[in-house]
């Protein structure tokens, strides 16, 4: 976030109730996480909970309405009222939230361009709509390669499944995932990151404040940790 208000971006980052491990109101009152807002057996193909996204979708939406109210009115409670660039909003997020964010453009054409970090489910940035659409505006993945290990003979009966059923699910998620990129009304963009040399939380701040003294704190600095879960870019 303070690389991107180093920019000139005007950043909010949402707090969603009930997925955040606690979120406090202006008012006092707390909502904290709960677990039964998740599924509970993700199948291989990407089963999610698409209650949870709509209202992580809205919840942007919602942020974005309170802006212009805000910036509508003048508040003295918003910094910067008055003075944003409504005109020229992204919306980005990190892991659930990047699939959040992708959506909340496809609900809203406010938003202008859309970045989701790393946030696949079964290899899918966003769901495609009836038409097979993606969304109108430019979209930009940055992934981390997933590794593709060659599962043995005991694991796949376990899962109960053939060498060559598997295969076909992997391919036919890559194709979706070609087919979303493709399917954007703006251009997309996908920025591949090496698996071994990174890792899912990189993308927050969590490996910084998880270090045990300044040379570690200084060594994963150095890596891309640049976003934080769901955020909004006033561009």
């Amino acid at each position: 976030m303070i690389r991107w208000g180093s920019h000139g971006y005007v950043v909010a980052a949402i707090s969603h109730p009930y997925d955040a491990i606690v979120t406090t109101f202006p008012d006092g009152r707390q909502a904290a996480y709960s677990a039964k807002r998740w599924p509970a057996t993700p199948s291989l193909e990407g089963e999610a909970n698409l209650n949870q996204l709509e209202w992580h979708a809205n919840d942007l939406r919602f942020v974005l309405d309170e802006l212009t109210r805000a910036n509508l009115a003048g508040s003295s409670a918003l910094p910067f009222a008055g003075r944003l660039d409504l005109a020229h909003v992204g919306a980005l997020g990190h892991s659930f939230g990047g699939i959040a964010a992708a959506h909340a453009c496809q609900l809203d054409r406010r938003f202008k361009a859309c970045l989701n970090e790393d946030g696949l489910v079964a290899s899918k940035p966003f769901y495609l709509d009836a038409r097979n659409w993606g969304m109108d505006q430019a979209f930009m993945l940055i992934v981390r390669d997933a590794p593709r290990q060659r599962l043995s003979d005991e694991e796949l009966e376990k899962m109960k499944m053939t060498r060559e059923r598997i295969e076909q699910i992997a391919a036919r998620l890559d194709e979706y995932q070609e087919t979303a990129l493709r399917n954007t009304g703006k251009g997309s963009y996908r920025v591949r990151l090496q698996n071994k040399m990174t890792t899912h939380m990189d993308f927050s701040d969590l490996p910084l404040l998880g270090a045990t003294d300044s040379a570690e704190a200084e060594r994963r600095a150095g890596n891309f940790s640049f976003a934080i879960p769901t955020i909004f870019s006033v561009l």
